[in-house]
């Protein structure tokens, strides 16, 4: 009778012990200091329109388990000025992003070891019409990013602001309660999300040209030249002063080049 007591005593610990890391591991995935790894040093590039760019970033796995059937998605969904508009519907020749190897938008990798990380990266494509902000008036467009894998039998999966609708984001981020600073994860949850990572961005602009900054240039030349010699015309005494410092300087410098040959 004492020894099923015991038996059974044990298999109940063993059971709560069971539950509780079962319970502990369920919670890691949404835990902020390990989602927020997950995509680190982002390479978000500044580019004229037409001209070949790559977006990249590096995809880390900080979980104690091995994660495998991973799927990445980079794609832009929203162009925002400087002011505060946003457009997307209405652009010309939006921007699109490639991936070489895959030769789409999603990204496919076997396997990632714990602790491991691996670079992804996309190819920009756009035209000389691509809608962009102007040289007074910067724009940026956002990236929005989706990660999924498999762990343990699961289908983890995370994504950032962009695949939310305003009323979505709204109840995620407290803004219906007004309360901004609580994050509802029982919600995220619901969606069928452990975390949200962050939105990405690049920007394309025109190059500033460079004839301005060459006319400035010249024209302090010249100017610099005609006060020089409106000076020098109207002071004789100050011309040969310069003339001698002149010749002083260029038989300083002569005396430095033959110092140097013979050395």
């Amino acid at each position: 009778m004492k020894c099923r007591f015991v038996f059974a005593v044990l298999c109940s610990s063993l059971l709560l012990l069971l539950i509780a890391s079962s319970g502990a591991a369920d919670g890691q995935w949404s835990e902020p200091i390990l989602v927020n790894k997950l995509v680190t040093h982002v390479e978000s590039p500044t580019f004229a329109p037409g001209n070949p760019a790559v977006f990249s970033f590096l995809l880390t796995n900080p979980f104690p388990y091995n994660i495998s059937e991973i799927e990445v998605i980079a794609q832009p969904y929203l162009l925002v000025y400087e002011n505060g508009d946003t457009d997307w519907s209405g652009l010309v020749d939006p921007p699109t992003m490639i991936n070489a190897t895959a030769n789409s938008s999603t990204i496919e990798i076997a396997s990632l070891a714990s602790q491991g990380n691996v670079s992804v990266s996309w190819s920009i494509f756009t035209t000389s019409s691509t809608s962009r902000g102007s040289m007074f008036a910067q724009s940026v467009y956002l990236v929005k990013l989706a990660l999924s894998f498999d762990v343990s039998g699961k289908r983890i999966s995370y994504t950032s602001r962009g695949y939310f609708t305003d009323d979505q984001w709204n109840i995620l981020t407290g803004t219906a309660n007004r309360d901004p600073t609580k994050f509802n994860t029982t919600y995220l949850m619901g969606l069928g999300y452990s975390g949200i990572i962050p939105d990405a961005s690049f920007i394309v602009r025109d190059e500033i040209p460079l004839w301005p900054a060459f006319a400035i240039v010249g024209v302090a030349c010249v100017t610099g030249t005609l006060a020089t010699y409106n000076y020098l015309k109207g002071n004789p005494m100050a011309s040969l002063r310069t003339y001698a410092i002149l010749v002083k300087a260029r038989r300083a410098f002569m005396r430095i080049l033959i110092f140097r040959r013979k050395q």
